[in-house]
């Protein structure tokens, strides 16, 4: 399963680097990402990820958690998938 997850992850747009699902990434801010995506809440929650960081990237966020950061976003792409396809 976090095969399928990182496969997702690294299938990002080669003209923009960034997943044509959305414009988030590693370098977007936890706050930001649920802006953009209020459902990825749940996600930062089960990960323990702090959503009221002050603006830090979600890739500074995992590595500060010990977080595999591409597993991390591969999780939120693959949950934005399969809300879109609900």
């Amino acid at each position: 399963m976090i095969e399928v997850m990182v496969r997702l992850a690294m299938h990002l747009s080669p003209s923009e680097g960034r997943n044509p699902m959305t414009s988030c990434d590693l370098d977007t801010s936890v706050p930001d990402w649920i802006i953009e995506h209020p459902g990825t809440l749940a996600v930062f929650q089960e990960l323990g990820i702090d959503y009221s960081c002050g603006g830090k990237s979600l890739g500074y966020l995992c590595l500060q958690r010990g977080l595999d950061a591409k597993a991390v976003l591969a999780r939120l792409l693959h949950f934005l998938e399969a809300n879109v396809q609900a």
